[in-house]
């Protein structure tokens, strides 16, 4: 899959933050059907776990979306492979792409980080932050 990523984006006409977003859509899908090194391995160009990625020459909604990204993906890893100190990294990741997504005035993709950072407190047991997050996120949503 990563060759195939890399011959399209260097064969395509899209900019370096459509080829992020495409990438980070490709990573979601990868992270909702339970693979993760896939995830992963469609971020490698900008993300590392473990690391913050690389932003350089991309729109701020890209970042984002990388960030968001990225955030989660860690988060689940952390989770999932018992990483000490991982959600840690996808907190600081996932508040950063909220952060992002509230000054872009992108509301319910703000609401999105901010479930996914209700995770993160969750799977550290931090029960009373991870409820009072989503509940504040869900007023976001319609």
């Amino acid at each position: 899959m990563e060759t195939k990523l890399k011959a399209q984006s260097e064969s395509s006409s899209l900019t370096v933050s459509e080829q992020v977003e495409a990438c980070c859509s490709i990573a979601r899908e990868r992270l909702e059907a339970g693979d993760y090194d896939e995830g992963c391995a469609a971020l490698k160009q900008w993300w590392t776990v473990g690391e913050w990625p690389n932003q350089g020459g991309l729109s701020q909604s890209a970042a984002a979306e990388l960030l968001l990204t990225a955030g989660t993906l860690a988060g689940w890893i952390a989770s999932t492979r018992q990483i000490v100190g991982g959600q840690k990294n996808a907190e600081r990741l996932l508040s950063g792409a909220v952060a992002l997504f509230e000054h872009l005035a992108e509301t319910t993709r703000s609401a999105e980080g901010r479930i996914e950072l209700g995770y993160c407190y969750y799977r550290q047991g931090l029960f009373d932050l991870a409820r009072i997050t989503l509940r504040s996120s869900l007023n976001d949503l319609t």
